[in-house]
């Protein structure tokens, strides 16, 4: 209990008072002695024991307090679907209409099932149970960071509408990557980072005030709690058989069936969803994994309703999508690809075992962005025309090869696009000479392609 009351003191103070290097230090010293805590207790050999016996018993509180919200999100699907199919409407006037008539109501709903003494009664016995295990307080991980109306219009909209900030909570999973943690963090301290990150913010009496919400990964109480402890994995004895959706494949006689594939704009791309959609259903054991920058709206739902899934997962993958933004850096992406893999040696295990399994990280708001915002991008996002190869094209052929819409052809050593496609952007990441541009929005940023970091 010591380690979470001096953080959350020190949370308090901080606020108060304007930062110093020496602040930052003695923060950052105390997170590097619950790390190392964190890593002797997972080294411990009755530590999977025991993250299983709580996992559980915190799964079965969860829906005791779940089952009296779960009515709202359905509610949600059902309200946002029937906006959706309303063609005398156009797309602005559905969007205004969610707004006003569905995403109040919604909080209203919320705030009516969780003022019941039943559901109060639930979530104590949820936090009496957290409050008193060990393992929990001595090994949750979250990071906590604050964000401004313009940066989050999908993690609160209510308050965004407003003009409110608001505070996005990230789970962590403290698997082996914690060695890397501990690393991070001593490097961390031994750099001249504090003293810049002082500088930085020594005129700016807001900052101030929120940069205890930007020290990173904090240990606190939390209405959520994910463990997980690296465990040796090991595959079954029958290999598994990758495929491509070009390949069509035969899936009768088998005993597993899996989709994988990226997320695009909170849904699946067209090719997976009609590849599900002709796919008969057999006895054997579904399922189906998504890779995203951050949340997966209804996609897995979606792509039930066309070949039922016996389990879903969703894994964050490094965002490859630069014509939104910038990659990110590469320790963000190392560390993404590190938890990824992490993740992958659970699934595999689960599926090994055939459990039935749904844990794909939603978001808020997730009918919105894959009911509305999902076919928007579809409709409109998906264009050719600001494609092109700037001087340093080799007309090496590459884009053309790796294209999965088949778009692209060399035409006199230069690649020229038609009007299907799918957004991968794997032209623009995988050029070996970075000449493939879309307008102006990728001039002048990074590129990602996840061989760099594989197979350096």
């Amino acid at each position: 209990m010591e380690k979470i009351e001096f953080l959350q003191s020190a949370n308090e103070v901080d606020r108060e008072k304007p930062y110093t290097a020496e602040t930052f230090r003695e923060v950052a010293l105390k997170k590097l002695s619950h790390l190392t805590a964190i890593k002797e207790l997972m080294e411990r050999e009755d530590y999977v024991q025991k993250r299983r016996a709580f996992e559980e018993e915190y799964q079965k509180l969860t829906c005791e307090t779940e089952r009296f919200t779960s009515h709202i999100a359905q509610w949600e699907e059902s309200a946002v679907q029937e906006i959706m199919d309303d063609d005398t409407l156009s797309d602005g006037q559905k969007q205004q209409k969610m707004q006003e008539e569905v995403y109040g109501k919604i909080n209203e709903m919320y705030k009516l099932a969780e003022s019941s003494e039943d559901y109060q009664r639930a979530l104590e016995r949820q936090r009496e149970f957290i409050s008193h295990n060990e393992l929990m307080w001595n090994s949750t991980l979250y990071s906590l960071k604050r964000t401004t109306p313009e940066s989050m219009p999908f993690i609160n909209l209510t308050k965004a509408l407003a003009g409110e900030e608001s505070e996005e909570i990230q789970f962590e999973m403290p698997s082996d990557c914690i060695y890397d943690h501990i690393e991070e963090q001593q490097k961390y301290i031994e750099s001249g980072y504090l003293e810049d990150y002082k500088r930085a913010i020594a005129g700016d009496e807001r900052a101030k005030k929120l940069s205890a919400l930007q020290l990173g990964y904090l240990f606190s109480e939390c209405d959520e709690v994910c463990f997980h402890a690296e465990e040796g994995i090991h595959s079954g004895d029958k290999a598994a058989e990758i495929c491509s959706l070009r390949d069509e494949p035969s899936i009768e006689g088998e005993e597993y069936i899996g989709l994988v594939f990226p997320v695009y704009a909170w849904g699946p791309a067209q090719p997976m969803y009609d590849f599900a959609a002709s796919l008969q259903r057999t006895a054997a054991f579904t399922f189906g994994i998504c890779t995203c920058g951050a949340d997966a709206g209804l996609t897995m739902k979606k792509l039930s309703s066309r070949f039922k899934l016996d389990s879903s997962y969703s894994i964050v993958m490094p965002s490859n999508y630069i014509i939104g933004e910038d990659v990110e850096s590469e320790e963000e992406i190392r560390g993404k690809l590190r938890r990824a893999a992490s993740d992958i040696d659970v699934i595999a295990e689960e599926i090994k075992r055939k459990e039935r399994v749904y844990r794909v990280n939603e978001g808020s708001l997730k009918a919105l962005k894959t009911n509305f915002i999902n076919p928007a991008f579809n409709k409109f996002a998906r264009t050719t025309r600001p494609f092109y190869a700037d001087k340093k094209c080799t007309g090496c052929g590459l884009c053309e090869r790796i294209c999965p819409a088949k778009t692209i052809k060399l035409v006199n050593s230069s690649p020229v696009w038609g009007k299907e496609c799918y957004q991968c952007l794997k032209c623009i990441n995988y050029c070996p000479e970075g000449a493939i541009q879309y307008g102006k929005k990728t001039e002048g940023r990074g590129r990602y392609n996840i061989k760099k970091y594989l197979y350096k």
